[in-house]
């Protein structure tokens, strides 16, 4: 089964016996193979899931719960928004800016307000694979 082979292959890994960015890279395979197979099989789960009236319910030892519609609200449209969000950016890449140039004050020349350093994080490397 596909969790066995998951487990060996991660130990075969650890244990140097096999080269990790060939196992890393079927794996991403794999996930992506079973990505896809979920995705067609969805709709069908769903039906099934629709014989319970609760929306967590428990089948063959595994707990699932139905996830209703979500309401979508689009504000792009609405021009007091726009310009919202037109100054949100206009201020996000001033602070950006007085980050990257400490010690320099950066004031937005349409308001004449000092603009606040962003704080900035940098996450973990990472690998993908293709």
């Amino acid at each position: 089964m596909i969790l066995e082979w998951c487990e060996l292959s991660t130990q075969s890994v650890i244990e140097g016996e096999t080269f990790a960015l060939a196992t890393f890279a079927d794996m991403a395979d794999m996930a992506q193979a079973i990505a896809s197979a979920m995705e067609r099989v969805k709709e069908y789960a769903m039906k099934e899931a629709a014989a319970y009236d609760e929306n967590k319910f428990t089948f063959a030892g595994r707990t699932f719960t139905k996830v209703p519609a979500r309401q979508m609200v689009k504000y792009d449209h609405v021009p007091q928004w726009k310009q919202l969000a037109d100054r949100r950016k206009r201020i996000e890449q001033l602070s950006l800016q007085a980050a990257k140039t400490f010690g320099v004050t950066i004031v937005d020349d349409e308001t004449g307000e000092v603009i606040e350093a962003a704080q900035i994080t940098y996450t973990k490397p990472s690998i993908s694979v293709k």
